[in-house]
């Protein structure tokens, strides 16, 4: 039964399929084959999924039936059902079938059809069997669509629309193919390839055959009946990915592909596309395909991506950090870049095989690339492919040549090579086992690279680049191999000169890497290393030829401050490190001694120094006493912190602290003498260099250090004392000065016997003596041999040695010394005696003595201490101390004298008297002494009476509230002085508060330097309290002054006391002067008590404006140090006015104010967020107070306190801060209004922080633009008169733009954009208005210089910032625009504005045309009347505006605009609106062609006629547009009627130039049609061509005549039929003919010939000789006429148009003759006549009128023995033309000069062939006589081309 069953199933399946195959064959059309198939072919083919073999084989032989009968093309298939088919089924065989059918199909049905098949073929096309084939359905569709506008509703649907909404598999799907369809090249694989074979750059064999399927082989053909061609499908490819039916990361990749396309109109939308959103770059599987494409894949056969998209591809992965962790990856693009160099590889002529740029490119793109890995990638994933990319680097360094290229770099070479070292570093940097090996290779090599690489300044630059990437890393390196080997190659460095050749390299230096190894040893080794400090020194030393930087960075190496700043602390470097250790002492000197100079024998040896390492040798010795000095204070009491001043402090202490100095002499004492020894023999070398020049510091140090030593030391140098005569009689006083004192050290030991003394006393003393004659140098000598023995006295006194010499050795010195001070006049001797007597004083050695001439001494002194002798002065206080045994009158009398030195002005005198006045009072116990001593051993002191310092303390305290100016400053510096030197003594002790309160009267003295010494004395009147509680006594007693708890201890103030300078402080009404302004400061707090309290504090005004007060030595040290109530830190109220106040305008307040803060508030960040809001409410207030200067502090300080803090701080207070900023923004003061705009600067800039933090979203940014947008739109800002402002609104706009959403900046964009569109104009220079008003002194034009102001505008940030407001905008945001559009371009001045206007509706019109298109008309009609603007610039931009706008406007405002321009061609008398006109129909046709296309009716005529326009631009502009949008001549004829009706409207028009561009618009009408002129056609043209005719001659009126020539030639038929009209015709062109306009005959007489050539049915020979027989003579009257010199035929210009005419008169007399119209007496008179006139024009010819004679002849003859048969003359018999008459002929051409042209002789003799043969044909008689003229002619003619010719001839004239 089942058997049985299929068997009737089957023959049932083959009846019916059999019903179907008939059905199909009885249809009798294609209209009813077509139906059937749409109803029975997807059924059909669906039964070859039966079970049955039959049926299969019967659907199978339809099928074959149907495709014969299918293959006409009008036959459409049902595509849409077989598709929805051949998706649904699972039978391998239907799918085929239906393919097949659906392929064959696709093409017949129309665009709209195919086009919506793609949602069904894209859906579910990733599950499909046959994706292959469905695939390439869709590319096949692709290029049909049209895309919505990108952003628009329509394009943010499509996704949705097309189903890939919901299964985003099938969008991977197809972004996955449309990449590799990308991928494929333009040339593709032929048909005899095998497909296993074919691999292409990013494409397997086996995706190939998905794209190229090999059943259905060259689908990609170029020109397929149903193929592809690969261009086109790439284009829409990349379109359909730009739409809205992909995602950004979906579209990423195929986008990518395609900007690396070779055609640029694939790659320019891609690029388009790639700029509209920023792709995710840290995704895996992103990263992985796009290493996957740069590499290829072994697997499947894919090979590497072509050059072009491997850029693309590094330019994305050196964007991405994920990137750089593919390590494997990374390794292989490195190693597949560096196999392709192809560099440095000699041909074997030795020059260098060249690359192409793609591949620098590549290169360059590779060198970014591992750059950006180098950079940013994980350093433990990049340390195990560093060494392998850096020996590659190296190697190809080194294949260019090295350490010097070998050959000619190229610059893409050259910038290669710099990148290949910066890599180096970089990756170097990573690498430690590559750059820390032991013998630090790859450190030397860079090194040698640096000094010898000569390929270029900016290969140097590379390499220092490399090196400072590895330049930190050293400090790593704890092995001592390497760091001796990095201290080695350092060192080495520092010995290159530039120029110097170095053996090991076998090179030349080219520069110094001394730079280099400096910044390495001040970073890789430890402060404590010598050689690096060595390497420092010898940087100090450079030349001044050598690099500043140089010097600058030894000494950085040098000063430990800047070493940490160099190298600054971390956890695991911690500033107690070895690092920052001091180098030791002992290991430093012998380092740098060794160095910088020679061996010395003995530890004492003097040294060698080379005059070049003399500045280091100078620096070294100076550095070497500080690191002495620095250990020796380490680690006690005295140490010191390193600082920016480290030094100076070092040196303060050395010099004037006790407990130090007492420190250092005993380090000294225990330290080895034989390094000892050594520095103070290397010191001594340095003070007798150059003989006894001195170098630098050294002498210096070695005094101070010989101060220090024991007698032990110095004794063992007493030998050298010898040695420094020279020095001593140096012509340096500085020199002098030490080396005097350095003999007194040395001369006085004990080793030097006596006899040594006193000759060496003898001798100077002979100097001494020889003081009155002494001039020039001598004076130096003497002052030397002065200063030398009063040292040597003074230090035996010390030494307690004097009573060795005897007092008749030291009496004469005494007594030549008071000769010298008392008589000599020469300052330099008079200085040496004041010096001596210090010395002579001070130990001891006058008060031996019977000091008789003691008067004279003091009054001698006292008169130089008048002059401000500074030396004088402290010889007076110094000499006090031989009196002190004495009666204290002459003491008494000495200070008088110090105390009367008040009346000098100079500030640094009164200090020295000071320090006078305080050994005169103190003696010893000054310690203004303490460096004075300088020997070991005690000083016998001897003190005065404690009277003495009583009563000149009390005299100075009193003096101290002098109102003498002068005094009191002199007072004060004098109280400071005493406080400071003698402040240990009980009569300072007890004075210490009466001091205070001295010193607290100077802080409110006017002058600076009396209230820094006031401030400085209050701090040593603090330090110098030695009881605790007199210490809290003091602060008490100093802060109740100030806020008036206490004694009153700064005096009283009145209403009238002057606190300012008149005019400091101006209102406008006057200056403040008096004390309230301070005083509001108290009593703004509202605290009766604390006003009170500021009273006092308001008396000392200048307090608070004194920068010396509170300055480094003042009170806020004070304030901070004390321990008492805190009164003023508790105040909470003082808070909000002392924040204020800091940000006064006068500057000393400013001061004075921060420095209270800083006391009172130690955080201050906590101090003012709790506080916040007191301090807010506080300025607020005050800023809209009466004050200027409140109100300007009041803006900087709530720009200070908004800064930095997060809105949700003040944002309570954000609408009162910017309603107070416009207000004061108004201010009438200018300075108020400057810090107004501070204030909003920070509020603006806050916006701008939040928006580029990514909170544009947020509601908190969208609250800050609704104040800062109005703010900056504001005439306070855009339009502000300073230019900084100005600027600085534009700019922060313009950065609100690029960073805000657009949902917050919306609705400003309207005011936005008109408010920059208007400041185009405004911001432009007025510098361009003036070239542009004088472009001819530049050699240029306005509109070259409009053009370049038109680019600037377009390419301007505000343009960008513009287009960005443009791309916000949704339809209630354009409403808004529209209007404010509209007045900016009413409203507009100036070029930019108004090009900026156009460009804006251009931006519209593409990116938003949907939202601008209900505005389109208003515009249109807005810019008919801008387009008139008098710049022509300005015109064509608004009319290319105006074409864009066409796309969106409705058809009756888009024919309106034609009319206009029809209307303002033809009817306005400027001409440059004819240039509009042309410029708005160009736009239109270019920018919106398709609306162009529809009004081609009324356009295209009007189009025709303008383009034969006169004027040059005007035709250009025309003939463009008619050129882009017409094919043929087959449209003049479609749109003649209209053409002509149009030309004939405005013919009779009163402007020459559109009555003649309408006349030859008619003439190109008939030109163009005259090839397929039918009767009609002339009957319509005629009338128009006659009307053209008429009139008088103009220029260019011969084309119309040459058209209507040619009309006649072609309406025959016409003309035949009429005769009225072809007598019309004849009348017509003889009256062209008979113009006197010389020019316009010309070619008129052509016309002419060509006329009467065209009418067959007339013979005008004899008209045509009457007329041109006149012209032809008058030509020959004016030729005989030109021999005179001043005749006008002498004109070039006439001359040519005579030849001209005679040429054409000669050649038409020829042509006019028709044989078919004429009888044989008409023809002969004719001929006879033509002949004469012939033989007499010929002698006045040139040779081109001959040409067109001859050529008119070849004619004649031509025609003559053509037509015989057909006209009234019979050649048959010679009776029919006269021998003469033919004689006469040959003679006129046989005749004529040899000098011709060829191709005269040639047409000549063509006219004699045309001759003999037409003779021949007569039976003339004489052709064998012409025979031997031709002869004759042949033997005289040199052109073998006329040779052959006259054969020819001959050959005639010879037949039988």
């Amino acid at each position: 039964m089942s058997s049985i069953g299929d068997e009737a199933l089957e023959a049932r399946e083959l009846e019916l399929i059999g019903k179907v195959e008939l059905r199909i064959a009885l249809a009798d059309s294609d209209k009813r084959l077509e139906s059937l198939l749409g109803t029975y072919l997807a059924p059909l083919l669906l039964k070859l999924a039966s079970e049955h073999v039959a049926v299969r084989n019967k659907v199978i032989s339809v099928c074959q039936h149907i495709n014969t009968r299918v293959k006409p093309a009008s036959i459409k298939l049902p595509v849409s059902k077989l598709l929805e088919q051949c998706k649904n089924t699972t039978k391998p065989l239907v799918r085929h079938f239906d393919l097949h059918y659906i392929q064959l199909g696709l093409e017949r049905l129309p665009a709209e059809e195919r086009t919506s098949l793609l949602p069904t073929l894209l859906g579910g096309i990733s599950q499909a069997a046959e994706a292959s084939a469905i695939f390439n359905l869709i590319l096949r569709v692709l290029p049909l669509l049209s895309f919505p506008e990108r952003g628009s509703p329509e394009d943010e649907i499509l996704r949705e629309k097309l189903g890939l909404l919901e299964d985003t598999s099938d969008a991977a799907f197809l972004v996955f193919w449309f990449g590799k369809a990308i991928l494929l090249p333009r040339s593709l694989r032929e048909s005899t390839i095998s497909p296993s074979s074919i691999t292409f750059p990013g494409v397997s064999p086996a995706e190939y055959d998905f794209l190229d399927p090999p059943d259905k082989p060259n689908i990609w053909k170029s020109a397929p009946e149903w193929g592809l061609t690969i261009t086109d499908v790439k284009a829409a490819i990349a379109r359909f990915l730009s739409s809205g039916a992909f995602l950004d990361d979906e579209r990423f990749l195929p986008l990518l592909f395609a900007s690396a396309d070779v055609n640029s109109r694939l790659s320019d939308i891609a690029d388009g596309a790639l700029k509209r959103f920023t792709p995710d770059l840290e995704k895996e599987k992103l990263i992985q395909e796009l290493y996957k494409v740069y590499l290829g894949t072994e697997e499947n056969g894919c090979l590497p991506a072509s050059s072009r998209l491997k850029m693309k591809v590094l330019a994305t992965l050196s964007k991405s950090i994920r990137a750089t962790k593919h390590t494997a990856e990374i390794q292989k693009v490195i190693e597949q870049g560096f196999g392709g160099w192809g560099i440095a590889e000699p041909d074997s002529e030795g020059s260098v095989r060249k690359r192409g740029l793609e591949a620098s490119k590549l290169h360059g793109q590779l060198m970014n690339f591992i750059n950006w890995a180098a950079r940013m990638g994980p350093a433990a994933e990049l340390s195990r492919i560093a060494p392998d990319l850096i020996e590659k680097l190296r190697d190809y360094i080194e294949l260019q040549g090295w350490p010097t290229s070998t050959q000619r770099l190229s610059v893409s070479d050259l910038d290669l090579r710099g990148q290949a070292y910066v890599m180096i570093g970089l990756l170097a940097k990573s690498c430690d086992q590559v750059l820390l090996e032991p013998n630090l290779q790859l450190l030397r090599w860079l090194f040698n690279s640096l000094a010898f690489d000569g390929s270029g300044s900016e290969i140097a630059v590379s390499i220092d680049q490399a090196l400072g990437s590895i330049l930190n890393r050293f400090s790593r390196a704890t092995s001592n191999e390497i760091r001796n080997n990095l201290k080695a190659i350092l060192s080495h460095q520092m010995t290159i000169e530039p120029g110097q050749e170095i053996g090991s390299i076998g090179h030349t230096a080219i520069r110094s890497t001394q730079y280099a190894s400096v910044r390495f040893a001040n970073r890789s080794l430890p402060y404590s290393d010598v050689v690096g400090r060595k390497i420092d020194l010898i940087a100090t030393g450079a030349s001044q030829t050598q690099r500043h930087e140089l010097v600058e960075e030894g000494f950085k190496g040098l000063n430990p401050y800047w070493f940490r700043m160099l190298n600054p602390p971390s956890e695991k470097m911690p500033i107690d490190d070895e690092q920052y250790e001091f180098p030791r002492f002992g290991e430093l000197l012998t380092e740098t001694i060794s160095h910088f100079a020679g061996r010395c024998v003995d530890d004492s040896a003097l040294l060698t120094i080379n005059n070049s390492t003399a500045t280091s040798f100078s620096h070294a010795i100076e550095y070497c006493r500080n690191v002495l000095f620095w250990q020796a204070l380490a680690d006690t009491s005295a140490a010191l912190t390193v600082d920016v001043d480290w030094e100076k402090k070092l040196d303060g202490v050395v010099d004037t602290d006790e407990d130090s100095r007492q420190i250092i002499r005993n380090k000294l004492l225990h330290m080895d003498p034989s390094i000892l020894l050594r520095f103070l023999g290397a010191s001594l070398s340095g003070l007798i260099w150059s003989h006894g020049k001195g170098l630098g510091r050294c002498p210096q140090i070695f005094v101070e250090i010989c101060s220090f030593c024991s007698n032990d030391i110095v004794n063992q140098l007493s030998s050298r004392a010898v040695g420094l005569k020279e020095a001593i009689y140096s012509n340096d006083i500085s020199v002098r000065e030490n080396a005097t004192r350095a003999f007194g050290l040395l001369a006085s030991s004990e080793t030097c016997t006596v006899d040594q003394q006193l000759a060496y006393i003898e001798e100077y003393r002979m100097k001494i003596d020889k003081w009155e004659e002494a001039v020039g140098a001598n004076i130096n000598q003497v002052h030397g041999a002065i200063l030398a023995v009063s040292f040597l006295l003074s230090r035996l006194s010390y030494r307690q040695q004097l009573h060795r010499i005897s007092d008749s050795s030291v009496q004469p010195i005494i007594t030549l010394l008071h000769n010298v001070l008392v008589k000599s006049e020469d300052d330099t001797l008079a200085t040496a005696s004041c010096m001596a007597i210090s010395q002579l004083s001070l130990s001891g050695v006058l008060a031996k003595e019977n000091l008789a001439f003691a008067t004279e001494v003091i009054d001698r002194l006292g008169g130089m201490a008048q002059k401000a002798h500074e030396k004088a002065i402290l010889a007076l206080g110094h000499f006090a101390t031989n009196f002190y045994h004495e009666s204290t009158d002459v003491s008494t009398k000495i200070i008088d004298k110090l105390c009367d030195l008040y009346t000098i002005k100079s500030s640094e005198i009164h200090f020295a008297v000071g320090e006078a006045l305080s050994v005169a009072a103190a003696g010893w116990e000054s310690k203004s002494l303490i460096a004075a001593f300088d020997v070991e051993g005690s000083i016998q002191k001897s003190m005065p009476p404690s009277t003495v310092l009583q009563e000149l303390l009390k005299k100075i305290l009193k003096d101290c509230r002098t109102t003498k100016p002068g005094l009191k400053k002199a007072s004060g510096i004098w109280l400071l002085c005493l406080v400071q030197f003698c402040g240990h003594l009980d009569s300072v002790q007890s004075k210490l508060r009466e001091c205070q309160a001295a010193f607290m009267g100077l802080l409110s003295a006017r002058d600076d330097l009396v209230q820094e010494t006031g401030s400085r004395g209050l701090t040593l009147v603090y330090q110098r309290m030695e009881d605790k509680s007199m210490k809290e006594d003091l602060i008490r007693d100093l802060v109740g002054a100030f806020t008036g708890s206490g004694s009153n201890l700064s005096g009283t103030v009145s209403k009238e006391t002057q606190l300012f300078e008149p005019g400091a402080l101006p209102t406008g009404d006057g200056s403040v002067t008096t004390y309230k302004d301070i005083m509001s400061l108290a009593s703004e707090v509202g605290d009766p008590s604390l006003v009170y309290r500021f009273m006092s504090l308001a008396s000392n005004n200048a307090i608070w404006s004194s920068r010396a007060a509170f300055g480094r030595f003042g009170l806020s040290n004070i304030l901070a140090d004390s321990s008492i109530d805190g009164y003023m830190s508790r105040n909470t109220k003082l808070y909000p006015k002392l924040f204020r106040y800091r940000f006064d305008p006068n500057p000393n307040v400013q001061r004075s104010m921060n420095d209270i803060w800083s006391a009172l508030v130690k955080d201050p960040s906590a101090t003012i967020d709790e506080y916040f809001d007191s301090i807010m409410e506080d300025l607020l207030k005050t800023i809209l107070g009466k004050e200027w200067r409140v109100r300007q502090a009041s803006c900087a300080a709530i720009a200070d306190l908004v800064s930095g803090r997060p809105l949700e701080k003040y944002e309570q207070y954000i609408d009162r801060v910017w309603t107070a900023s416009f207000k004061v923004l108004d201010d009438i003061k200018e300075t108020v209004r400057l810090a107004a705009m501070g204030l909003v600067k920070t509020l603006t800039a806050t916006v701008v922080r939040s928006l580029e933090a990514g909170e544009t979203s947020s509601k908190r940014s969208e609250t800050m633009l609704q104040h800062v947008i109005p703010f900056l739109l504001s005439p306070a800002s855009l339009e502000a008169n300073a230019p900084e402002v100005q600027g600085f609104a534009i700019t922060t706009l313009l950065k609100i733009i690029k960073k805000g959403s657009p949902r917050s900046l919306r609705p400003f964009i309207p005011d936005i954009v008109g408010k920059l569109l208007g400041l185009l104009s405004g911001l432009e220079s007025p510098a361009v208005n003036y070239i542009r008003l004088n472009a001819d002194k530049y050699g240029l034009t306005g509109n070259e210089i409009d053009e370049k102001r038109m680019n600037s505008v377009r390419g301007s940030p505000m343009m960008e910032a513009i287009e960005r407001c443009l791309d916000m905008l949704d339809e209630l945001s354009m409403k808004s625009l529209s209007h404010s559009l509209e007045h900016v371009m009413r409203a507009g001045v100036d070029l930019p504005s108004k090009v900026g206007c156009s460009r804006v509706l251009v931006s519209l019109s593409t990116r938003k045309g949907f939202l601008l298109q209900p505005y389109a008309d208003s515009f249109l009609r807005l810019l008919e009347k801008l387009m008139l603007d008098r710049n022509a610039t300005v015109s064509a931009s608004n009319a290319a505006a105006a074409g864009y706008l066409t796309r969106l406007a409705t058809k009756e405002q888009v024919i309106k605009l034609i009319e206009f321009a029809k209307q303002q061609y033809f009817n306005s008398e400027d001409e440059a609106h004819r240039i509009v006109a042309g410029e708005l129909i160009y736009s239109i046709s270019k920018f919106s062609p398709d609306r162009f296309k529809a009004m081609e009716e009324i356009s295209l005529p009007f189009v025709f006629v303008a383009k034969r326009d006169g004027h040059e631009p005007v035709k250009e502009l025309f003939q463009k547009t008619w050129n882009d949008n017409v094919g043929g001549s087959r449209t003049v004829s479609l749109y003649m009627q209209e053409i002509l009706q149009l030309a004939s409207e405005h013919l009779d028009s009163t402007r020459w130039v559109i009555k003649h561009a309408c006349a030859l618009a008619i003439a190109d009408v008939v030109q163009s049609t005259a090839n397929h002129m039918n009767d009609a056609m002339a009957e319509e043209i005629w009338p128009y061509l006659e009307k053209t005719v008429q009139g008088k001659s103009w220029e260019g009126k011969e084309i119309v005549l040459q058209s209507f020539v040619k009309f006649v030639a072609a309406a025959k038929g016409y003309w035949r039929s009429k005769p009225l009209v072809a007598e019309r015709m004849k009348t017509l062109i003889f009256i062209e003919i008979r113009r006197r306009n010389a020019d316009y005959r010309v070619n008129a007489l052509t016309c002419l010939g060509d006329f009467a050539e065209a009418r067959i049915d007339l013979n005008l020979g004899q008209e045509v000789i009457d007329v041109v027989k006149p012209i032809i003579k008058e030509l020959c009257d004016d030729d005989i006429t030109a021999m005179d010199i001043d005749s006008p035929r002498n004109d070039p210009s006439n001359k040519a148009s005579s030849e001209t005419s005679m040429t054409n008169a000669l050649n038409t007399l020829y042509r006019s003759i028709n044989p078919l119209a004429c009888s044989q007496a008409e023809l002969e008179a004719q001929l006879s006549q033509i002949q004469e006139i012939t033989s007499g024009a010929l002698t006045h010819t040139k040779w081109n009128a001959k040409l067109g004679l001859y050529e008119g002849m070849v004619a004649l003859f031509n025609k003559l023995i053509d037509q015989s048969s057909q006209c009234q003359i019979s050649l048959t018999s010679p009776q029919q033309f006269s021998e003469e008459l033919l004689s006469r002929l040959w003679g006129i051409l046989i005749i004529g000069p040899s000098d011709l042209p060829e191709d005269v002789r040639l047409t000549r003799t063509k006219a004699l062939l045309g001759l003999a043969r037409l003779s021949h044909k007569c039976g003339f008689r004489l052709l064998k006589t012409w025979g031997r003229d031709v002869k004759d002619a042949q033997t005289q003619e040199r052109s073998q081309l006329v040779r052959q010719e006259l054969n020819t001839v001959l050959a005639v004239l010879e037949k039988e």
